[in-house]
């Protein structure tokens, strides 16, 4: 006979999400994610899969490594072993071949510098100098590209079989969007001016555009001021463009990171811990809100959350880890019932 269950399980309202998903269909696909810190193991050998359209929660007791997974995921660490694709391209894994991508940024200029040294020998001092000139400008041209990897770049050493996991930035490029556990606005700028942050991977002027104040970064700016705004009216934050971060209540500045997220266009939107420190009001507001976002802008929504009324009334599915390891998925009703899950909450013999 099972134990009773905590309130926060058994009291919980299963999900009713009203959005068609098809669980065949895949935003998001980890096979075999490990993380090791040394000789610790965060993470051990997890599949986990994220259908379009859908809400899935992550949970799990404090020190399950549910961050740290969620973390894999937004391209903030490497993992150890395994591999995630997004959208059908892989996009995180252990690097491959790394060793081999200086080749790139120093093989033309080699070559151009071999030239010179020949055209020297040969008695033609002043071609050669240029050449030397032209070496290092290629030098530096390639660093260059290999720091801003523009997508060609990435794509050349892809057919070359070199591979790195795409960084933070790169991941927002690609479609992936995230709150944080704990708060991370910029706090001495305005709630108008975090949202447009939040949209400075889609945004096409130059620093040339904007130290002349050309017509494209004018239009570009104007557009995302609208664009801004529309986001704060959206998280209900109507009327607050102007105040500073850091006077919004602490409710709000949850919403605002939100706003951000949404405005970098995401098609998989990340969120740790959204509610982590509010009142049963504003907790419910947000829950809402998250319903709100996946039903109307149909954007796919990952959920790590400690509170289970959250996750229960809110998911399609949810996934359990413990010790780095995954010990149960299916619906809501399904983990709420699952002997290891009230194990891995309550303590061994919860449910004899």
């Amino acid at each position: 006979m099972t134990a009773a269950q905590p309130d926060d399980l058994a009291g919980a309202p299963a999900a009713g999400a009203a959005t068609e998903i098809d669980p065949d269909r895949l935003i998001l696909d980890a096979r075999k994610i490990t993380k090791r810190f040394g000789g610790l193991v965060a993470v051990r050998s997890v599949d986990f899969t994220i259908p379009e359209g859908s809400i899935v929660s992550l949970i799990g007791p404090n020190g399950a490594g549910k961050t740290t997974f969620f973390n894999v995921i937004a391209g903030l660490l490497e993992p150890t072993d395994g591999a995630i694709a997004f959208r059908g391209n892989q996009v995180v894994a252990h690097a491959r071949r790394a060793w081999a991508e200086p080749f790139f940024w120093f093989a033309l200029p080699v070559v151009v510098l071999l030239i010179a040294i020949g055209i020297v020998l040969a008695g033609d001092e002043a071609a050669g100098e240029l050449l030397f000139l032209l070496a290092i400008v290629l030098v530096v041209a390639s660093l260059l590209v290999a720091i801003v990897r523009p997508p060609w770049y990435l794509a050349m050493l892809r057919r070359a079989g070199v591979f790195r996991s795409a960084r933070p930035n790169e991941m927002v490029a690609l479609g992936i969007g995230r709150t944080f556990q704990n708060i991370r606005l910029f706090q001495n700028m305005t709630a108008l001016e975090n949202v447009m942050v939040g949209m400075h991977s889609r945004m096409r002027a130059t620093p040339a555009d904007a130290a002349v104040r050309t017509r494209r970064h004018n239009g570009e700016e104007a557009k995302a001021v609208e664009q801004a705004r529309h986001w704060l009216r959206y998280v209900g934050l109507r009327g607050r463009d102007n105040e500073a971060a850091r006077n919004l209540p602490y409710g709000d500045q949850r919403r605002l990171e939100i706003a951000r997220a949404l405005a970098s266009e995401p098609r998989l939107l990340l969120l740790d811990e959204p509610t982590a420190g509010m009142n049963p009001v504003e907790t419910r507001q947000m829950t809402d809100l998250i319903a709100k976002v996946r039903r109307e802008l149909g954007v796919t929504i990952l959920l790590i959350e400690h509170d289970m009324q959250v996750v229960m009334g809110v998911s399609d599915r949810v996934t359990v880890l413990d010790h780095g390891e995954k010990i149960a998925e299916g619906s809501p009703s399904e983990v709420r019932a699952d002997p290891r899950v009230i194990e891995a909450y309550l303590g061994r013999g919860a449910t004899a």
